[in-house]
């Protein structure tokens, strides 16, 4: 039984950007991803997938070299942002993006 459901964030033209980002990676790279999320919505903390504050209620999924920002309201992950880390810091254009999308959903559940 999955300890958290996880959600792809939806713009209101129906775009879900994380899910977009999937689709255009290797294949091998989107299946890792998936599993990998597969793992995180069973297990949560004990998972082997690395998770860390970025601005709380913002957090980072690490899943090898590609990074996942998503934030939990009641039970539920949703993924805002995911984007190629190619440096030690997350750009603030990526961490932007995610805030931005991450309000309005905020504003969509009050």
């Amino acid at each position: 039984m999955p300890t958290c459901d996880i959600e792809f964030y939806t713009t209101d033209a129906g775009n879900a950007p994380v899910e977009k980002y999937l689709d255009e990676l290797p294949e091998k790279d989107a299946e890792e991803i998936s599993a990998a999320l597969r793992q995180f919505a069973l297990y949560k903390l004990e998972s082997v997938v690395e998770s860390k504050p970025i601005h709380p209620p913002l957090y980072e999924l690490k899943i090898k070299q590609h990074r996942l920002l998503y934030a939990e309201f009641d039970g539920v992950v949703v993924l805002f942002h995911a984007f190629l880390k190619k440096s030690r810091k997350t750009p603030l254009k990526e961490i932007d993006a995610a805030t931005r999308r991450l309000k309005i959903e905020q504003r969509r559940r009050q």
